[in-house]
């Protein structure tokens, strides 16, 4: 209903682990399902949280917290019992007894910050949190590499597909050919396999240097063992990256002003990468050389400047709480990523553990207030 804001919601009263959606296929079976083999549920609102339309003013024993952000922030592929809202609502209650803790969430996969945002203004009121957890800063940077800022990915790719169809039905048999791309195709699919068994390297066609850097124009080679100082001092993604930067600072602002509003503390949460994890396991280091490498430098240097404004900015205020949790799986060779930003039920499990305890400095600090 809040198009283009708020695209890509899920549908309304979703059930997953035993429907017909093609959402199916995104939450597999395993022991974090709920009853019944339940994977997945969304409220009337499309989102996967308790339903918080008329909640109405809540009691003196409840404390609630809102979570806001992209996929990583609804636990896309987790099932139900292992997700962030479950492992943040459980290491709260057994910290602060007494209390009733409730877990709200109002984030949908692909969404950057204008729409976590627009979100919050639109239905924080109703859920009057005491705690918004903002658990974002990968979808601005990452997807800013293929379109422009403030680019919805879900409108992005229904424009992407509309076009195609267009030029499928207007197109000669020769322009038709070259819009399946089937000589690139082959020739991937043949690199790939020269990559992987015989150690040769399907990113050499990459640019060292990104030239007029912009939506599509900053893909680079990486050099491996990964230098993260280098990267940091790189200054051919100036400046379209420091707009990429200074936009999601700007929405934080408005997020928040938002807080202040509703009278709620915020925590800013940068989420974690694969792009920072140090030692890689056998199959994440596959995947960054063989899959994920080109945006690499890119949403590396993103990071690195997101995390200096977004701590000045938290240091600036008194009810603005700053976590950067870009590297908190460092230490340990175990899997924890399938992509550069999505993790497992063990991950979130420490990220959840993580964020209950600065949601309970917050709740304290905000009580003693």
């Amino acid at each position: 209903p809040y198009h283009p804001y708020l695209i890509s919601t899920q549908p309304p009263n979703l059930v997953l682990g035993n429907s017909k959606s093609i959402l199916e296929g995104y939450f597999s079976h395993g022991p974090c399902d709920a009853a019944g083999n339940v994977t997945a549920k969304f409220n009337s609102e499309g989102f996967r949280s308790p339903e918080f339309q008329e909640k109405g003013t809540k009691n003196e024993s409840a404390i609630r917290v809102l979570i806001v952000g992209g996929s990583a922030s609804i636990s896309w592929n987790i099932s139900e019992a292992c997700t962030l809202d479950q492992v943040l609502r459980t290491s709260l209650q057994d910290q602060i007894p007494g209390k009733n803790i409730e877990v709200y969430n109002v984030g949908s996969a692909a969404w950057k910050s204008f729409q976590e945002l627009s979100a919050i203004q639109l239905y924080g009121s109703q859920i009057e949190p005491d705690i918004i957890v903002h658990f974002s800063g990968f979808n601005d940077i990452n997807h800013a590499a293929t379109m422009p800022i403030n680019y919805g990915y879900s409108e992005g790719m229904t424009r992407h597909a509309f076009d195609r169809y267009v030029s499928w039905v207007e197109t000669s048999v020769l322009n038709f050919f070259q819009e399946f791309r089937v000589g690139h195709y082959l020739r991937n699919l043949f690199v790939s396999r020269l990559d992987i068994n015989s150690g040769g390297d399907a990113k050499n066609e990459l640019p060292v240097l990104a030239i007029n850097p912009g939506p599509t124009r900053v893909g680079t080679l990486v050099r491996f063992p990964i230098n993260y100082g280098s990267i940091k001092e790189r200054t051919d993604f100036d400046p379209y990256i420091n707009d990429v930067v200074e936009n999601f600072v700007r929405q934080e602002k408005f997020l928040l002003g938002a807080a202040q509003v509703l009278g709620a503390q915020l925590i800013t949460v940068l989420q974690p990468t694969l792009y920072f994890k140090q030692p890689l396991s056998d199959v994440e280091d596959r995947l960054v050389k063989t899959t994920y490498s080109s945006l690499l430098n890119f949403t590396v240097q993103g990071y690195q400047r997101l995390e200096i404004e977004l701590k000045n900015l938290a240091a600036a205020h008194d009810d603005h709480d700053f976590m950067n949790l870009s590297r908190v799986f460092n230490g340990s060779s175990e899997t924890f990523f399938g992509d550069p930003v999505h993790f497992s039920a063990k991950g979130y499990d420490i990220v959840g553990k993580m964020i209950a305890n600065e949601v309970k400095i917050a709740i304290m600090t905000k009580h003693e207030k």
